[in-house]
């Protein structure tokens, strides 16, 4: 009784069609289907979909670069201090309330972040400006401190 969830999101470049699929047993997914919300994927995501996956390429190409975001973005936050936590996901959290005190400042800059208060703060890996623009608006706080 089991099903296997997988979207196609990010790395697809498909975060925004909210679009994905689940393998399972098929008396399962035959309830699961009787359960589903009529016209759930709108025809962008249907038309979509295929065409992503013809592009294994640029895929394993954003999944690269997310990666090496990650890394970037996670050991520069340990230098400084912070507990980000190991990832193989597109973000990074970091725990407790250090992490949500974090969230709190970088939101009053302006960034967007997602804090879950009260366990920690989750940061979507973007792209080297993205990683930069959180760096550095921990280091100006750090330094007005």
């Amino acid at each position: 009784r089991v099903v296997a969830v997988r979207t196609f999101s990010k790395a697809h470049g498909l975060a925004g069609l909210r679009v994905g699929y689940g393998v399972g047993p098929i008396p399962l997914i035959d309830e699961l289907r009787s359960h589903e919300v009529p016209f759930a994927v709108g025809s962008l995501a249907e038309l979509a979909v295929p065409l992503t996956l013809d592009l294994s390429d640029e895929l394993s190409e954003r999944v690269r670069r997310m990666r090496i975001e990650r890394r970037c973005l996670a050991d520069r936050l340990r230098a400084a201090g912070a507990n980000a936590l190991p990832s193989q996901a597109n973000f990074l959290f970091l725990p407790g309330a250090e992490g949500v005190a974090l969230g709190e400042v970088l939101i009053a800059c302006g960034i967007s972040v997602t804090p879950y208060r009260p366990h920690g703060l989750r940061i979507t890996i973007g792209d080297r400006y993205d990683t930069e623009r959180v760096i550095r608006t921990l280091e100006t706080v750090a330094a007005s401190a």
